[in-house]
């Protein structure tokens, strides 16, 4: 089985590469959040995962028209939970919060290369979690 990179190059081998890739990203988003800190005056929602001790407060501001004109994070968690908060808060930038509230543990699997084991899949459950509660305070009475 051949690859898509230089010619006669194995799958197996493109995948190892990409997912090095993908885990040189998520050690980054780790140690150097783009999207940390807070927003006064935004929607915000809480979520922990009592299991590991990891918890995430996620604040997007929405502006004309239900259109999310920033997103950012606080908490402390593992590189997985911070990396994927991360993640997501570039990904909801510019949607509508309709587009947003079926975000779900395998759309964030997908986001980060990977679906965590039964033991971690909390570490993503959490930002998953905190994106529905946005979505159930941003919704119009």
């Amino acid at each position: 089985m051949k690859g898509t990179g230089t010619p006669g190059t194995p799958v197996w081998i493109i995948k190892v590469i990409l997912m090095d890739e993908k885990y040189q990203e998520l050690i980054e988003r780790h140690r150097h959040p783009r999207n940390r800190g807070r927003i006064e005056g935004a929607e915000k929602s809480f979520r922990s995962n009592f299991s590991c001790g990891d918890s995430i407060e996620f604040y997007i501001k929405v502006g004309r028209e239900g259109v999310i004109e920033d997103a950012k994070f606080e908490g402390a968690g593992c590189a997985l939970s911070t990396a994927s908060a991360d993640m997501v808060c570039d990904y909801v930038k510019g949607r509508k919060v309709e587009e947003i509230c079926s975000l779900g543990v395998d759309d964030i699997a997908k986001m980060i290369g990977f679906m965590p084991s039964i033991g971690r899949v909390g570490c993503i459950k959490i930002i998953s979690d905190a994106v529905q509660g946005l979505c159930n305070s941003s919704r119009p009475e």
